[in-house]
């Protein structure tokens, strides 16, 4: 198991992250080969499907990103998208 505490936000029911080197981390490689994952919000382990964002669903990326900026001032980077089961 790889365990990563990462900044999140959500959106229409879903929990969005960002990987600021690309797809130049661990993590993001195991998404890519099993989108299978789970994670932790205020104690409570989620269980659900990681994805990669793609580039042509710009109001998406519109909308994370400024969610993003909003809670933490920043958001250049890879967004992915986990939905729960």
């Amino acid at each position: 198991m790889h365990r990563i505490e990462i900044w999140f936000v959500e959106h229409n029911n879903k929990y969005y992250i960002i990987s600021e080197r690309k797809n130049n981390v661990h993590w993001i490689k195991n998404i890519l080969q099993y989108p299978k994952v789970s994670f932790n919000i205020n104690s409570e382990t989620q269980r659900g499907y990681a994805r990669i964002i793609n580039n042509n669903e710009t109001e998406l990326i519109v909308n994370v990103s400024n969610l993003m900026n909003k809670k933490y001032g920043w958001s250049n980077g890879l967004i992915v998208e986990l939905n729960l089961d």
